[in-house]
């Protein structure tokens, strides 16, 4: 039943004035009765009942009033929303001597309800169950944002009855419910329900009670509500407050710090004198020590910090402090890295100049060239010797720049004299053969500078002056070769002399025809109008590093498949797959046909 509330005083509520007059009225009536001259057993009767009626009215009303009185006593103090929510429904179960009461908070997204206090419920989901609007009890009284209540649940008709909501409702086995909204400065909030396990005809008293109740608990949860985000938002002030003087002490101690740090670098100090700051006022001990590839920057911890001076890195600060590093710290030591860049830089500048003039030397070399006379006088500025036979050095790396790698070499190659270029997309080096620089030497050390595998190209070139170009070229190609059989990183043996240099110099078409020819044309010539499915063996064979059976799971074919074409490539082509030298030679005919386009 649909029951609307007047803006008017609750129905069944008496004034002190009411009860003295309905006083009077029953003396009145009780003289009446016995004065009459026609007094009888039946009309007293009667009129007694009606007193006794009366009374009782009146003591329900007083008992109602005494409990929404003690309602606002308890609640008006109360500043925790789930604790509002909880008086509410322990005292509407009381209220109205109900099995069930529940609260349900209007929830702005999903335009629904949300069960969010209970009391006398027996299943464990019903505390959270969700209602859409205009579902059920919750979603009726959502909707019309009054009074609504239903003799039995389940089978009124009014209702729009949703599985795991009417689900929720059996597992508590509530037929009778009525429920009124909470309103507060015309806000919906939620609704308050009383429910009972039996069918229940609520009255129109009963209703007004529970909302009487509804608009007590309304204010006192928006008051809650209040009080929780004016209580936040001072905790956030305080927070806020607290931070920004750590801030300002912070940012004096940095200032201070900062200017001690401009005076070393405006007398040109030294690297110690930058440590001292930060073991003096960070509480720690300090140095700059050579920085070693990838140990250059390593991860923070709570206690220590490391970072690389310079880019790429020449140098590594490390630091460890008694106590965590805080983010000011951490400002401070950045400032340090900073100022040591600036001292490196000051100093190195005289060695930058000499190494661009090195570069400008080793491009000439490679397209111009330079002359005898000229090639003395640059012994003397660049301490090397290029009338002697020197080694040409080519480094590709997928992980660095050109520019990067020439900056590696250098610090890979160290005080040995050398000159540093670029070409065709590698990083090349030039140093006198016979020195302390070996091939094997620079691979290991251009790795740990890069902190990761480079591949590296080595040529000698008897007379710099006369061949370097060709010497560069037969570098590049040699590179790029150790790139293509997947040995970056590792040293290589000089791969100048052998039968496979075909690709390490400008080979003709014909040349290259005639190298497949030689190592796969058998192949060919059994294959003939097939689907190459040989030649489709042999590459899946290496991609999959030899192993027989990866081959076969890549190419969706059974293992015994895989070494029946491989014995039959055998025996056609005379290979022998454990002979390391045929299978060289059978890969490059492989690169150079796929080169192809085969």
């Amino acid at each position: 039943m649909n029951v609307p509330v007047k803006k008017k005083r609750i129905v069944g509520t008496t004034t002190p004035a009411d009860r003295g007059s309905l006083g009077e009225e029953l003396a009145a009536r009780l003289e009446q009765i016995l004065s009459s001259d026609s007094f009888d057993i039946a009309s007293a009767r009667s009129g007694l009942g009606e007193a006794a009626s009366t009374i009782r009215e009146q003591s329900g009303q007083q008992a109602i009033l005494t409990a929404l009185y003690e309602t606002a006593t308890e609640i008006i103090d109360v500043h925790v929303v789930g604790q509002v929510l909880q008086a509410a429904v322990n005292r509407a179960k009381v209220l109205l001597n109900s099995d069930l009461a529940y609260l349900a908070l209007y929830d702005q997204q999903s335009k629904g309800t949300r069960v969010t206090a209970t009391v006398g419920s027996v299943s464990s989901d019903f505390g959270s169950l969700h209602v859409p609007l205009g579902a059920g009890m919750g979603g009726k009284v959502s909707q019309l944002r009054e009074p609504f209540f239903t003799p039995d649940y389940l089978k009124d008709e009014r209702l729009v009855h949703l599985p795991r909501v009417d689900v929720g409702i059996k597992a508590e086995g509530v037929r009778g419910m009525v429920g009124v909204p909470l309103i507060a400065r015309n806000q919906f909030l939620g609704a308050l329900f009383v429910a009972d396990r039996v069918v229940r005809h609520y009255t129109a008293s009963e209703v007004s009670w529970l909302q009487a109740l509804a608009a007590l608990i309304a204010v006192a949860l928006e008051n809650a509500r209040l009080f929780e985000r004016e209580e936040a938002s001072l905790k956030q002030t305080q927070i806020a407050y607290q931070s920004l003087n750590a801030r300002l002490a912070a940012s004096e101690r940095e200032a201070s710090i900062h200017r001690r740090i401009v005076a070393i670098l405006e007398r040109n100090g030294s690297l110690e004198e930058l440590s001292s700051v930060i073991e003096k006022d960070l509480n720690a001990t300090a140095g700059f020590v050579p920085a070693l590839g990838g140990d250059a920057d390593v991860p923070l911890e709570e206690k220590s910090y490391s970072s690389g001076v310079g880019d790429p890195a020449v140098l590594t600060l490390r630091v460890k402090t008694n106590a965590a590093l805080t983010g000011s710290d951490r400002r401070i030591l950045e400032r340090v890295v900073q100022a040591a860049e600036t001292l490196l830089l000051r100093k190195t500048v005289r060695g930058i100049e000499k190494a661009l003039v090195g570069s400008a030397v080793f491009q000439r070399l490679m397209t111009a060239g330079v002359s005898v006379g000229e090639a003395t006088a640059f012994r003397g500025e660049l301490q090397i010797d290029l009338l002697k036979p020197c080694r040409i050095a080519a480094f590709r790396s997928g992980e660095h720049s050109p520019e990067a790698l020439m900056s590696m070499v250098r610090q890979a190659i160290g005080d040995v004299p050398h000159l540093v270029a670029q070409s065709e997309g590698v990083a090349l080096a030039l140093y006198e053969e016979g020195g302390p620089v070996s091939a094997e030497s620079l691979q290991g050390a251009i790795n740990i500078v890069a902190g990761g595998r480079v591949a590296v190209g080595s040529v000698l070139c008897p007379e710099p002056v006369v061949n370097a170009d060709k010497a560069v070229r037969r570098a590049i190609n040699s590179v790029d070769l150790v790139v293509m059989l997947g040995k970056a990183g590792d040293h290589t043996a000089d791969l100048n002399a052998t039968p496979e240099a075909l690709l390490l110099r400008n080979a003709e078409p014909d040349d290259v025809a005639a190298y497949i020819e030689a190592a796969l044309g058998t192949v060919f010539a059994y294959e003939g109008s097939r689907t190459g499915e040989l030649i489709a063996t042999i590459r899946a064979y290496f991609a999959a590093g030899l192993n027989a059976a990866k081959a076969a799971e890549a190419l969706g074919i059974h293992y015994k498949t895989v070494m029946q074409r491989l014995d039959r490539i055998s025996k056609i082509a005379g290979i022998d797959f454990k002979d390391p030298r045929q299978m060289f030679r059978l890969q490059i005919a492989l690169f150079m046909l796929g080169m192809k386009g085969s």
